[in-house]
C-alpha cells in the first residue's frame, strides 16, 4: 500500500492580505481546489511513469503492468518486475505474468517506427484471444499519439472512419473508469473499434532507451483490460487540516490531501503496450 500525500501551507499573513482590495478573496477555498487538482495530477503521473523509474513510495506504473521478458533487453532486467522480483520475475519467458508488447527492433536501444492501424488491431486481437471482452478494454495514450490515430483513420481506406468519433468525451463509469466529462485529467476521447481512447499529458515522452527513428519519438499506446486492473483503495482521498496555531507553533495553517492504495493487476496477458513509436513524417 502506498500513501500519497500532497501538503500545502497557508500563512496567517497570506490569509489576511487576501482580503485586501487586490487580494484573492476566498483564499482557503481557492487553494483547496488547486491542491485537490494537483493531488490527482501527481497520482496520474505516478501511474504513467516509465518502467525505468521504479515505484519506490509511489503507486506502481501501468507501463510495468504491460511488460514482458523482451523489454528487459533495453532496460535493467528488474525494471519489469513489479511487486518485487520474488513475486514477478519477467526474465522467465512465456510466463503468466507477461503483458503484450509491440516494440521496435532492440539492440541496446529500441528503434522507433511509425504507428499503424495494424498495430492497434493486433494488440486488440491479443487481448480478446487471452480472454478480455470489448466492453472492458480502454486505450490510454498521449495527445500526440491520439493525433496520429486520428490521421491514420481519416486518411485510410476501407471506410475506416466509422471506428472513431472524436466529438465524444468520456462519461462517468465507462469501462470501469470513473471520470467527469470535460476535466483536463480525463482528456478528450475517441473510439477505435468501439474501444474508448483516453489521453493524458503524462504519456507524451518516448520510453527509456527508445531511439533511432527518422523523426521525433513519441510516447506509447496502452491497451488496458479494466476487468483485471484497478487501484485498490485503503483510504479514499481525504482532506487533512491542522489549523491550531499553538500546535503548529507558527503563524501558519497546514493542509494536505491524502490517498492510500496501490495499483493491482490480476491478469497480465490481456494488458498491452505499443512502444518505440515516432511521429509521422
Amino acid at each position: 500500500m502506498k500513501e500519497i500525500v500532497s501538503p500545502y501551507t497557508v500563512t496567517t499573513r497570506a490569509a489576511l492580505l487576501s482580503e485586501a482590495d487586490d487580494g484573492v478573496k476566498g483564499l482557503a477555498t481557492f487553494l483547496r481546489a488547486q491542491a485537490a487538482e494537483a493531488h490527482s495530477f501527481y497520482i496520474d503521473q505516478m501511474l504513467c511513469t516509465d518502467p525505468a523509474t521504479l515505484a519506490g513510495d509511489n503507486m506502481e506504473s501501468l507501463l510495468r503492468v504491460a511488460m514482458d521478458d523482451t523489454t528487459t533487453t533495453d532496460l535493467v532486467a528488474t525494471d519489469a518486475d513489479m511487486y518485487g522480483g520474488a513475486v514477478i520475475d519477467r526474465s522467465d519467458a512465456g510466463a503468466w505474468h507477461h503483458g503484450y508488447v509491440d516494440h521496435g527492433s532492440i539492440s541496446g536501444n529500441e528503434t522507433e517506427r511509425p504507428l499503424t492501424l495494424s498495430m492497434l488491431d493486433q494488440i486488440i486481437q491479443n487481448a480478446i484471444e487471452n480472454g478480455a471482452t470489448y466492453s472492458d478494454l480502454i486505450f490510454l495514450t498521449g495527445h500526440q499519439q491520439l493525433t496520429e490515430i486520428k490521421q491514420l483513420i481519416t486518411t485510410g481506406t476501407s471506410n475506416a472512419t466509422w471506428r472513431i468519433a472524436m466529438d465524444a468525451q468520456a462519461p462517468k463509469g465507462t469501462n470501469g473508469v470513473a471520470s467527469e466529462p470535460g476535466r483536463n485529467l480525463d482528456g478528450r476521447v475517441g473510439y477505435y473499434d468501439s474501444i474508448p481512447i483516453y489521453a493524458t499529458q503524462h504519456l507524451a515522452d518516448p520510453m527509456a532507451n527508445a531511439t533511432g527513428g527518422s523523426t521525433a519519438g513519441m510516447g506509447p499506446v496502452l491497451l488496458l483490460d479494466m476487468a483485471n486492473l484497478y487501484v485498490k483503495v485503503a483510504a479514499p482521498t481525504t482532506f487533512l487540516a491542522q489549523e491550531d496555531l499553538a500546535n503548529v507553533a507558527a503563524l501558519k495553517r497546514n493542509y494536505a490531501f491524502m490517498t492510500a492504495g496501490e495499483l493491482i493487476a490480476t491478469k497480465f496477458k490481456t494488458q498491452g503496450v505499443i512502444r518505440g513509436l515516432e511521429v509521422s513524417a
